[in-house]
């Protein structure tokens, strides 16, 4: 497929909640994670004990958890997978063995202590995660404490025989994801530029794109080496991110001026000149070898109207190649907090795996641990992305068992199926930045494959897809009953949420603030925000057709419009075009706090935004 029919498709996937991210295939790390589960494999099948099975199991997840970054950080994630999941092993595989109501109070530990993980950063997040999956994986596998003991020293030997590999033996070079990141933001913004040269107006498809990827870059970079802010590596990303922040900002500004023909003929050259700057960019990014960025001749001398955002682009290359300033290589670190959305979410949690395990009972279904661990993963803050993950996780499943049957019937001995399982290996590890499904889909058949070498019996891959649907199928359903959110659903309040902070932005610009952190910040919430309410009145997420009133998609048009005039007054007033305006900017941050504070419907206000902004 093309590159710029993939980008479609992503952009496409990504109105719909759906993540395709086609650059962060992860060859080097799929291959690893291969070669560490075909190895950890091997003593199960040697000695014919299915308890073994553990060894791979453990390796292959703690191949999941490496995030890349610092040595230390990394070394403290596999140490406490590796603590943390041998006490998992044991506990539940003895409370798995006392009976229902032990297990049960374990299993619903692990679904509130997961849901309130969320409040930590990501790679915490998904260490407690993989030790609550291992926690939940162990109650399919009861023994008495001296036998659950020997499940925990498999467990241990496997997590620790992949954290040395990782960590020692077969490093993979840890900032690569989020050199992929940041690289793909510079490409997308190299089609925007040519896409405004072309005449192509797509405001809505650009600001969501470049957005997405923006956002999808700092939040790898932030994750990789949150406490080691002076590693030159880290530098150059930020400085990168920094970059691509202030083009984008002024693009949108170009794209603004463009719709209203505010711009002349020249300005195409100069868009076309920029795009094969940012692809240059994108290039040196992705091959790890950036080098200083040129400016183009044919931008030596931007004029006309369009001169204050041609400069603003000159002054964030210039930055760039420079080596960026302090600001822009600051990476904020991760803060945790725990809120009522997150305890919320953790009982939500809870709940779906009690239910989930209630229900595999009443059914008779066999290793019924893979539908808790569904419902574990399954389980998202808000009923959407859970619907989303529902559906990727049984599209998946379906594929994955089919996958993994067809394999079995035609290779019928044991070394094409280990063969075929380090395959499958390699894809999931490659795939599981790119997209969820297809994740999935190639761990499904590697479990089922692995399942059925080591514990070979009838329909196991089918018993994987009914686990899988009823888990999936339960969450979703606790989401939606279980503790429900009050007060305005999510499109009014995402709307709302746009409308303040594209409000506040507007202010600070008004008050004369062309730079800084403050605005940067501003700028991106109301980015982000207002992204966030229009993938919200899109509808529910994989649902064709709209769900919004036409009210509601009017407010977004007038919040998307007053943010680009708004960047075209910032660079305005930074080239000393236009004087800032005070009594505009206390207009305009009352409204923004009447907005915050009113629960009636937001469309009328949002009307006066205009008014209160001046000429």
């Amino acid at each position: 497929m093309r590159a710029p029919s993939l980008s479609r498709l992503s952009h496409w996937l990504a109105r719909r909640a759906v993540v395709l991210a086609p650059e962060q295939f992860g060859l080097a790390e799929g291959l690893r994670a291969a070669a560490i589960t075909a190895v950890a494999l091997l003593p199960s099948l040697l000695q014919r004990d299915p308890s073994m099975a553990w060894i791979a199991f453990a390796a292959f997840w703690a191949c999941l958890l490496d995030p890349g970054g610092h040595m230390r950080d990394r070394a403290r994630l596999f140490a406490g997978f590796l603590a943390g999941g041998v006490c998992a092993a044991w506990l539940g595989s003895v409370l798995g063995w006392l009976g229902f109501w032990p297990a049960a109070i374990l299993i619903g530990l692990v679904g509130f202590g997961c849901g309130l993980s969320r409040s930590f950063s990501p790679g915490t997040a998904l260490q407690c995660l993989l030790i609550g999956s291992v926690a939940l994986a162990a109650t399919g596998f009861p023994a008495a404490p001296r036998g659950a003991l020997r499940v925990a020293i498999y467990f241990g030997c496997g997590c620790g025989f992949a954290s040395i590999i990782c960590l020692w033996i077969w490093r993979i070079r840890p900032f690569t994801p989020a050199r992929r990141a940041v690289a793909a933001a510079f490409r997308l913004l190299g089609r925007m530029a040519a896409d405004l040269s072309s005449g192509i107006m797509r405001e809505a498809a650009h600001r969501q794109a470049v957005r997405a990827a923006i956002e999808q870059a700092r939040g790898l970079a932030t994750q990789l080496d949150a406490a080691h802010g002076t590693g030159a590596v880290r530098r150059e990303i930020g400085s990168a991110l920094a970059c691509a922040e202030r083009l984008f900002t002024a693009f949108l500004a170009i794209e603004h001026g463009l719709e209203r023909a505010a711009y002349g003929a020249a300005t195409p050259v100069q868009l076309r000149a920029l795009s094969g700057l940012c692809a240059s960019i994108a290039s040196g990014l992705a091959s790890r070898r950036l080098v200083q960025p040129r400016w183009p001749d044919a931008l030596e001398a931007p004029s006309g109207a369009a001169a204050a955002p041609l400069a603003a682009c000159r002054a964030a290359v210039t930055l760039l190649a420079e080596g960026g300033d302090e600001q822009g290589r600051e990476l904020a670190r991760p803060r945790g907090r725990v809120t009522p959305a997150i305890v919320r979410h953790a009982a939500r949690t809870a709940i779906a795996l009690l239910a989930t395990d209630a229900a595999c009972i009443m059914l008779h279904l066999g290793m019924s641990y893979w539908a808790l661990i569904a419902a574990l993963l399954v389980v998202q803050p808000s009923g959407g992305h859970t619907m989303i993950r529902s559906l990727e996780r049984t599209l998946g499943s379906i594929a994955g068992a089919g996958l993994a049957a067809a394999m079995a019937a035609h290779l019928a001995d044991r070394t094409p199926l280990v063969l075929a399982s380090t395959v499958l290996a390699v894809l999931a590890i490659a795939l599981r930045a790119v997209n969820y499904t297809l994740f999935v889909w190639f761990l499904t058949a590697l479990f089922v494959l692995v399942a059925d070498l080591v514990m070979p019996g009838p329909g196991i891959a089918w018993l994987r897809v009914e686990d899988n649907a009823l888990g999936s199928a339960i969450a979703l359903a606790c989401v939606f009953a279980v503790l429900p959110e009050r007060g305005a659903p999510d499109s009014e309040r995402l709307l709302r949420a746009a409308a303040v902070s594209t409000l506040t932005y507007c202010a600070l610009v008004l008050r004369g603030i062309t730079q800084g952190t403050a605005l940067d910040a501003a700028q991106r919430a109301a980015g982000v925000a207002s992204i966030r309410a229009e993938y919200a009145g899109a509808g529910f997420p994989l649902l064709l057709g709209g769900g919004s009133t036409t009210g509601y998609r009017e407010a977004l048009r007038l919040i998307r419009q007053v943010g680009g005039e708004m960047t075209v007054r910032r660079f305005d007033i930074e080239q000393g075009m236009r004087a800032p305006d005070p009594a505009a900017a206390e207009r305009v941050a009352e409204l923004a706090h009447r907005l915050e504070q009113s629960d009636s419907k937001i469309e009328p206000l949002v009307r006066e935004i205009l008014p209160a902004l001046g000429e």
